[in-house]
């Protein structure tokens, strides 16, 4: 009798086990997420990279996954939008990355978090690679024009005009509005331009910065919008 005791108590602790583990492996998610593959582009060039990710339902319960990229992973001058997806697998979705130009050369990971219920976060990624572009007067280069602010230190006011930026030689760019005319070098390595003064003219040598979409340059000048600043920094910005 002793042994039939025993015999039932082991099977019904079999019984409750299978039952437990399994109940348990129904009850999670599994699930794979398709798409995420490393995509390479080259510096400077503003662009928006398109990637589509599938998320593909495997077993267990239905229910829903969000994906979100890690923003903290962005490199600088790259946004992702939107900022999550969700749905019930199996579903598919877009994240648009925008690229502005001012990265730097090198190879970034990019993280996707995976989430549901049942089976907690998990991680994703792909690499963005930007390639050095050691030819950028092309980038900035425009058929069309740039719109211009005028910022002098100690002058309260904005005055603003239309400029264009051309293609000289290489890495060398023809800046004009209707009160600057240079041609300017470029540093495609650390995204920076330089001129020299100009006696002719009256302009003095300056420097400045550059990205796909924007070039801000500073000189000094004399602010003829109000005289009583007199000579001071002039800070030119070109923006498309």
């Amino acid at each position: 009798m002793k042994k039939t005791y025993l015999y039932l108590t082991l099977l019904c602790a079999v019984i409750m086990f299978n039952g437990c583990s399994k109940k348990s492996s129904n009850n999670t998610i599994n699930y794979t997420v398709n798409g995420l593959s490393d995509v390479t582009v080259n510096q400077y060039f503003d662009t928006s990279i398109v990637v589509v990710v599938g998320v593909a339902f495997n077993s267990g319960t239905q229910e829903a996954v969000t994906l979100t990229p890690e923003v903290d992973s962005l490199p600088t001058g790259v946004t992702v939008d939107p900022s999550t997806l969700s749905g019930t697998p199996a579903y598919a979705g877009t994240f648009t990355f925008k690229i502005d130009g001012s990265t730097p050369a090198g190879t970034y990971p990019i993280l996707i978090n995976a989430s549901s219920a049942s089976s907690g976060t998990r991680k994703f990624r792909f690499n963005l690679n930007i390639l050095a572009n050691s030819n950028c007067d092309g980038e900035i280069a425009s058929v069309s024009a740039y719109t211009v602010t005028n910022i002098y230190a100690g002058d309260t006011n904005t005055y603003s005009t239309i400029g264009y930026i051309a293609s000289n030689t290489t890495n060398r760019v023809h800046i004009y509005t209707e009160f600057l005319d240079i041609v300017a070098t470029l540093n495609c390595t650390n995204s920076t331009l330089s001129f020299p003064a100009d006696s002719l003219s009256g302009i003095s040598a300056g420097t400045g910065t550059f990205t796909g979409h924007k070039v801000i340059i500073n000189r000094s000048s004399y602010d003829y919008y109000n005289p009583t600043v007199g000579m001071t920094t002039l800070t030119t910005t070109f923006t498309r």
